[in-house]
């Protein structure tokens, strides 16, 4: 006779216990079952991140709401059973803050300045700190879960040193990104904001519509989504927040060196000194 398998339980994003949401996805990387035929953009699930100490940065203790952006956006480091694409990717709801207040551990990653051209987001220590210190701080049967993925980031603040090409879509930069592995990221320009213009962004060229790195998701092509409140127990607090980008700025001052991009409390792109107090709105793949 036919044997007929099961499946695994199928469970709501919120609801699910990690091991659930686990057999779930492992369910899809096997083709058993589409993960988007059941979960959805917007859906939530509260997560407790303990407190940790990376580097120079400690992380308070707090719960944070995260939500889902999107499905088979992210490229996968390494492939599942022929897939590519990673299942899900998830952010933060509100940013990473206390009792609605921000900390010290928020400064994009330059405690100095000037910022150098040459001071780019994979060298940074708050992307050591991401995927170190923040990816232990979570349970560990949830991060057992989160899946390392590429992620494309330009390679300076100065588009003088970027190669500029003809393509399909008009004039566009070429040999301007570099390829990181992470499991926890700081969203693009580009993942946040797709093909708006924005003069101080590096590689912006007047009517190109390259995305250089990375697409938008699809939670953030609403702007009411890009606003962020400060986290006050996994909760918006009163207090909005700006959050910080991976991308650089091309805005530079002699005194403050080269920004960084941020998302202003409106859902506007603006740009701010590395060694500002921001918030941080991190994303990762499931």
């Amino acid at each position: 006779g036919v044997i007929y398998s099961s499946g695994p339980k199928i469970v709501s994003f919120h609801d699910g216990t990690d091991a659930e949401l686990a057999a779930m996805l492992n369910a899809h990387y096997a083709g058993q079952i589409n993960i988007s035929d059941y979960w959805k953009v917007g859906d939530t699930r509260t997560v407790y991140i303990s407190t940790t100490n990376s580097g120079s940065k400690i992380q308070r203790p707090q719960n944070m709401t995260m939500i889902i952006m999107d499905f088979n956006h992210d490229d996968l480091a390494t492939a599942i059973n022929g897939k590519t694409k990673a299942a899900v990717t998830v952010g933060f709801r509100e940013a990473m803050g206390s009792s609605g207040t921000p900390g010290d551990e928020y400064y994009w990653g330059s405690s100095y300045y000037p910022v150098q051209d040459t001071d780019i987001y994979p060298d940074s220590p708050l992307r050591k700190w991401l995927n170190e210190g923040l990816l232990n701080a979570l349970p560990s049967t949830f991060a057992s879960i989160i899946k390392e993925v590429n992620k494309k980031n330009l390679i300076g603040h100065d588009n003088s040193k970027f190669e500029l090409a003809y393509g399909n879509n008009g004039l566009y930069y070429k040999n301007c990104t570099t390829l990181t592995q992470d499991k926890i990221w700081l969203p693009s320009y580009t993942e946040v904001f797709g093909y708006d213009a924005y003069e101080n962004y590096p590689a912006n060229y007047s009517n190109s519509t390259y995305r250089y790195e990375g697409d938008q998701y699809e939670y953030m092509k609403d702007i009411n989504n890009r606003m962020k409140a400060v986290n006050n127990k996994g909760e918006a607090s009163f207090n909005k927040s700006t959050w910080w980008l991976r991308s650089p700025s091309s805005y530079y001052t002699s005194t403050g060196g080269y920004y960084w991009c941020r998302v202003s409390e409106h859902g506007e792109v603006i740009y701010g000194r590395g060694s500002d107090v921001r918030g941080l709105a991190p994303a990762f793949c499931l």
